[in-house]
């Protein structure tokens, strides 16, 4: 029994050494420093250094960290295998995190309470020149019930942290829920409200401001929203996104601004907004977008498509005399029309290729001089075989008309020079009508153009019909 006593005595003894030696003197100090640091940082996985560390009220504790270099850490309060009850402090100007990274100065104040094993973690700071507020649950091996709202942030900052170029410069506001954020897991949702936007690549009288709504389900997020600008507004429909094929898939719908927009890259009077509804598909990987849209505004269906550089227009029964008035021009004849108009817009390039079913001429100054000139009405004859094609660069349209009934009847604008900032027209126009023919030129204005006639052509058509030939 006595050498039970002394063997228990020796214990406390060295065990009491052991306590002196590591919270009393500068050498167990070092040590206990080392095996902490060695400890916290197999446990983060992160690189830790401990600034200060001061135990001597334990449990109640204080502890100051460098993790990675570069990020501070200020803990204090109690942590024992029970329960941790702890404030800190976090603060840096480098951020990294799951291999993202930016220089950005961040500053945060919050608690952590509960378990080692189920701690509740909330915080608030300033970050990406904004505020931040945040809370959640760590527990072993995952993090759950993640809350987080930012306000005010600068998006240039947040895109440049998640490696992406920003063409904006807004405002945002983000509110995300979360109940699992593991990396092929993730179960939640984020609201985000964009505003005071610009465009400064562009151009800094765009304004842009925007609402959006992503949910995320594991490997697949839906989203939809709204875009607002002063040239344009586009409203997000079924929008998804898939982790694992890389695509994004939306339907959306493209109104844009008659005032701001139309009429400054029209280089005519549009007189209304122009509204598009379609499908955006984008592989990721490969970097191929292709977009799809549809509008009936001029009583026909207008289908375009997208892809690389080139957009193509399918117009299948729109009305000729519906485009002109949207852009301001009086239509000299109306139309069905049907073909492709294709725009290449790397060259700004436009070629088109139209057939002109039911072509009828509206009455104006130009039917007026056939029939006092050639006594013919053309506003009762009917014109079904009609085609245009030409090409558009520098506002000049280069094109040929050929306004054809099929049988023997026929007015033919060759070698047409449009100049769409001017409004000016030159041509070569042959017509064969009721067997009267006249050749000549069209130019001038388009409102009033001037008509001269080829009149070697037309005195030999004359003395050859005067005799019978």
């Amino acid at each position: 029994m006595i050498k039970v006593r002394i063997f228990l005595l020796g214990l406390l003894i060295v065990v009491t050494i052991i306590i002196f030696y590591l919270f009393q003197t500068k050498s167990g100090y070092d040590r206990l420093k080392n095996i902490l640091e060695s400890y916290i940082s197999y446990r983060v996985d992160k690189s830790v250094e401990i600034l200060y560390l001061d135990i001597k009220d334990y449990p109640n504790i204080r502890i100051k960290l460098k993790i990675n270099q570069v990020a501070n850490l200020y803990l204090y309060g109690i942590i024992n295998r029970d329960v941790v009850n702890m404030k800190y402090h976090i603060w840096g100007d480098y951020l990294e995190v799951n291999g993202l990274s930016i220089k950005e100065n961040y500053n945060f104040f919050g608690t952590a309470k509960g378990k080692i094993s189920h701690l509740k973690i909330k915080g608030n700071g300033k970050f990406f020149n904004g505020d931040m507020e945040y809370s959640f649950r760590k527990t072993t091996n995952s993090i759950k019930d993640i809350l987080f709202s930012m306000s005010s942030v600068d998006s240039r900052k947040i895109l440049s942290f998640l490696g992406k170029e920003s063409i904006f410069k807004t405002l945002i506001d983000i509110n995300g829920t979360f109940s699992s954020l593991d990396d092929y897991n993730k179960i939640g949702k984020i609201k985000i409200h964009s505003y005071n936007g610009t465009i400064p690549t562009i151009d800094n009288n765009i304004t842009i401001s925007s609402d959006m709504r992503v949910d995320f389900n594991k490997s697949t997020y839906t989203y939809k929203g709204d875009i607002y600008s002063n040239i344009a507004s586009i409203h997000i429909e079924n929008g998804t996104y898939s982790e694992l094929n890389k695509s994004i898939n939306l339907e959306y719908n493209l109104l844009l601004d008659r005032v701001n927009f139309l009429n400054k890259i029209s280089e005519t009077k549009v007189k209304d907004d122009l509204n598009i509804d379609g499908k955006l598909i984008y592989q990721i990987d490969n970097q191929n977008i292709q977009i799809d849209g549809y509008n009936n505004m001029f009583e026909g269906d207008i289908i375009l498509h997208y892809k690389g550089n080139n957009v193509n227009m399918e117009l299948e029964d729109v009305s000729l005399v519906k485009i002109f008035d949207f852009f301001s021009y009086q239509a000299p004849f109306k139309s069905r029309l049907y073909g492709n108009i294709n725009l290449d817009i790397k060259d700004r390039v436009v070629l088109m290729n139209l057939k002109l079913n039911r072509l009828d001429f509206l009455k104006s100054e130009f039917t007026k001089n056939i029939e006092k000139s050639l006594y013919v009405d053309i506003l009762k004859m009917d014109f079904n075989k009609s085609i245009f094609y030409g090409g558009y660069k520098d506002s000049l349209l280069h094109a040929t008309l050929k306004i054809d009934d099929g049988i023997k009847n026929h007015i033919f604008l060759t070698d047409v020079i449009l100049n769409i900032s001017n409004r000016n027209i030159n041509s070569n126009i042959e017509m064969i009508l009721k067997k009267e023919e006249i050749f000549g030129k069209i130019y001038g204005g388009l409102d009033n153009p001037k008509f001269k006639v080829d009149k070697s052509k037309y005195m030999k058509y004359r003395i050859l019909k005067s005799f019978g030939g």
